[in-house]
């Protein structure tokens, strides 16, 4: 009981600092302080492993633009990003952008792998809601199973459910998605990526809505 009240002292205090300072408080995978970077292009051949490797949460395959994230769902700034800057521009471009996840649960998290495992067996027209409704109740996640999470994302059978994610095979592909993450210089989460170019600090909106303008006015 004291390490669950713990963990959530410790998730308030971030969100409590991000509403304070408007900045992001950025972790390594093992909880150290994480320093920003300048954007960087990937290789060709990295972005399509990255691309190949996540599920895509929103939007089309042949989307003109793609984002992905690699992400953790008990992340405080996962779940900033994810309900702000990401939610918005999907709905300033929704037919041109197609959204990616890829796990990265953070060790210092002790629900993030379980959800990230329970991530693997959700189908994927689900899988924008229920990114959706875990981080809306992030605060819930000591406290409430994964498969009653999936049950409010229109999963009924919930045994089948927990079986796929207790599979080594769940198992398998979040470790790939880590090693894959290690692997192009990903330290900690969100690290979003937006056509190649990595970004070690989650970019703010006005960001994201200039690189995608720009993509635009690059194939007019």
């Amino acid at each position: 009981m004291k390490k669950q009240l713990d963990n959530l002292i410790t998730g308030a205090m971030v969100v409590a600092a991000l509403l304070l300072t408007g900045s992001y408080l950025l972790r390594d995978r093992d909880g150290g302080s994480r320093q920003t970077e300048k954007p960087r292009k990937l290789a060709t051949a990295e972005w399509k492993r990255i691309t190949s490797a996540g599920r895509t949460i929103a939007g089309a395959l042949d989307a003109v633009d793609t984002i992905a994230v690699f992400t953790d769902l008990q992340c405080p700034v996962c779940k900033s990003f994810h309900l702000g800057a990401l939610e918005q521009v999907l709905e300033a471009h929704p037919n041109s952008v197609r959204v990616i996840a890829v796990h990265y649960p953070l060790s210092y998290h002790p629900q993030a792998m379980t959800m990230a495992r329970a991530t693997e067996c959700i189908e994927e027209p689900m899988l924008r809601s229920w990114f959706d409704q875990v981080y809306r109740k992030q605060d819930s996640l000591p406290f409430k199973s994964a498969a009653q999470f999936a049950q409010t994302v229109g999963v009924v059978d919930t045994a089948g459910f927990a079986n796929c994610a207790a599979a080594s095979a769940a198992a398998a592909r979040v470790a790939a998605n880590i090693a894959l993450g290690d692997s192009v210089g990903v330290k900690g989460t969100p690290t979003v990526l937006v056509n190649g170019t990595l970004f070690n600090a989650p970019p703010r909106l006005a960001q994201l809505d200039s690189v995608l303008r720009s993509s635009k006015r690059g194939q007019s």
